[in-house]
């Protein structure tokens, strides 16, 4: 079997552990050909080049430069004819950007399932009928959770850290835009489901967390389902969970 050269977009928390692993040997035959990353002078265990590099060095990318760097370069990447391994899937709210990546190679695309399970039972309820609504509450320490547009009483309440603030209610749209290094799961879900307007989210921050949680109930035609997880944070960016990383490696193993 011929080695597998993966690049990966973006040397932040999470695609700096997803090359660490591939350097410690994680996956026989996988091996880290390049990184691509804003910081040229990022610390990397493989060559530090442009992005527009990736595609002669690598065979499959990993994404982890989010919303931002899905635009500017996995079009590209996919144009190419490189497989790519999506983990910001929150850019896919862009309907455009989804079009086109969809024409341009959407075939060669994989979503990671990054923190979120219950994805297959999705698929299997889009095949049994249809699907009415599928809720979302996600619920993280609370001061991951701080954002810009937040008012001064909102950010305060969960500064606080003494008791629990839903700090969002409405459409997995809406969630991915407002917090996109933390509601990933919400558009994994829209798009897995196969449309954005099924997907009701509720984001809340807690103070006693010591996890990220995840509550997932599906009304469909097949039946009612409910999935829960609860993932321990990532140690280098308590925003994403660590079984994202682990996500990622499942798919790159998959593609051996």
């Amino acid at each position: 079997m011929s080695e597998l050269r993966v690049g990966v977009l973006g040397w932040g928390a999470i695609g700096s552990a997803v090359g660490e692993r591939l350097v410690a040997g994680t996956l026989p035959g996988v091996r880290l050909a390049a990184v691509a990353s804003r910081r040229q002078s990022a610390d990397a265990p493989a060559p530090v080049v442009d992005a527009a590099e990736l595609p002669s060095r690598c065979d499959v990318v990993v994404e982890a430069a989010g919303h931002e760097g899905v635009v500017a370069h996995v079009p590209g990447l996919l144009a190419a004819g490189r497989r790519v391994i999506l983990v910001s899937t929150g850019a896919l709210r862009d309907r455009d950007l989804f079009t086109a990546i969809q024409s341009i190679g959407g075939h060669r695309l994989t979503i990671t399932s990054g923190a979120v399970g219950g994805l297959d039972i999705i698929r299997a309820c889009r095949f049994a009928g249809d699907i009415q609504v599928i809720r979302l509450t996600t619920t993280k320490p609370s001061h991951t959770l701080v954002q810009p547009w937040m008012d001064d009483d909102m950010v305060h309440a969960l500064e606080a850290r003494e008791e629990l603030v839903e700090c969002f209610r409405g459409s997995a749209d809406d969630a991915a835009g407002r917090f996109p290094a933390s509601v990933n799961v919400a558009a994994t879900l829209a798009v897995t489901a196969g449309s954005w307007d099924l997907i009701e989210v509720s984001v809340v921050g807690d103070p006693t967390a010591t996890s990220n949680r995840h509550v997932i109930e599906i009304d469909a035609d097949a039946g009612s389902y409910r999935v829960e997880l609860a993932n321990r944070p990532l140690a280098s960016n308590p925003r994403s969970s660590a079984l994202v990383v682990a996500s990622v490696l499942r798919d790159l193993d998959d593609l051996r």
